[in-house]
């Protein structure tokens, strides 16, 4: 909320809501410096501007849609809550130059840029401490994650929960409000995030809303990449895999019928993926979508059996706005 302070702040403090408040301009607090600002912004754009060039701090606690550039200042905090989400057009670019505190698996997404300045890189926090390679270029979909130093330190995707308590590790894609049909021996693999801990996840499961026919040849497996989703094709590696699948010949929840055992180190790269080759009708299974190119969800048609050496070369599945792939989960039990 603007105009509030801890004692001695000479900071401003904005917020972006999709929800608040409203308070008549006569009643709006002055802050230290005189300036009188609203308590609150429904635009990114508008904070940035109210802002200016004065220090202070903007909490993004909405989802944002950027359709021009816009640059956030050196002496802006920038904020963005597990509720916040930046969208920013094609052909546009988000430049942060100042310090970024990010509490949302994916702050910012779609066809358009994100930069980082020189001071973006310190005092960087995050859910996670990721260790990674520092050099690679920013998008969209990535932040920086810095050390406590404040040197920068890696990349930050969604990342699976540390916790113990932690049952299912789900894409962070939009779930589907429709089913996806899928193709015929074509593999998906559905990225779920980067290994805080070694974890020994025992299922992947999926939910059938239209059933396949005829003889199922069908595998689910868990497997990993070299790096995190970058908008670009990666290789896809089997960590573990089974063709023991349950009947995609009846609606409902499925899974592999018998459970993994494999442990998976800390700081992998996980997804989950599937195949399916029904000699009739392939089934509709639950899907997901929304993934703007960005390289969460990838695929090869024609592939060879998952329960197979590989490497599978996964492709980029091109940007729509229907369901793309299939809603795959690891499960703990």
């Amino acid at each position: 909320m603007n105009s509030v302070k801890h004692s001695g702040s000479i900071e401003s403090i904005l917020v972006v809501a999709d929800s608040f408040f409203p308070v008549p301009a006569r009643d709006r607090a002055y802050d230290e410096r005189g300036l009188k600002l609203p308590l609150a912004y429904t635009s990114l754009a508008e904070a940035v501007v109210a802002l200016g060039s004065m220090a202070g701090t903007i909490v993004v606690d909405c989802f944002q849609s950027l359709s021009d550039n816009l640059t956030v200042t050196a002496s802006t905090h920038l904020i963005i809550t597990p509720r916040g989400y930046v969208a920013v057009a094609s052909g546009k670019t988000l430049t942060i130059n100042g310090n970024l505190s990010v509490f949302a698996s994916t702050p910012f997404a779609g066809p358009g840029s994100t930069v980082y300045g020189g001071s973006a890189m310190r005092n960087v926090m995050g859910p996670a401490n990721i260790s990674g390679n520092a050099t690679v270029t920013p998008t969209a979909s990535r932040i920086p994650i810095a050390d406590p130093s404040g040197n920068l330190d890696g990349w930050h995707n969604s990342v699976l929960d540390e916790s113990s308590t932690q049952r299912v590790f789900t894409s962070c894609l939009a779930p589907g409000a429709a089913g996806f049909l899928l193709i015929s021996a074509t593999a998906y693999f559905i990225y779920l995030g980067r290994t805080k801990k070694a974890i020994t996840p025992k299922y992947i499961e999926f939910h059938v809303s239209t059933i396949g026919a005829g003889t199922q040849t069908a595998e689910v497996g868990f497997f990993s990449t070299p790096v995190a989703p970058n908008k670009a094709a990666q290789s896809v590696s089997k960590l573990v895999s089974t063709g023991t699948v349950d009947a995609l010949t009846a609606t409902g929840v499925k899974r592999n019928t018998t459970a993994f055992a494999t442990s998976i180190p800390a700081g992998t790269h996980l997804w989950a993926g599937i195949r399916a080759v029904m000699v009739t009708t392939q089934p509709t299974i639950w899907g997901l979508g929304i993934d703007m190119a960005q390289g969460r969800i990838l695929s090869l048609a024609s592939a060879t059996v998952l329960t197979g050496a590989g490497p599978w070369a996964g492709a980029i599945i091109v940007a729509e706005t229907g369901m793309v792939c299939p809603d795959l989960r690891g499960t703990m039990d």
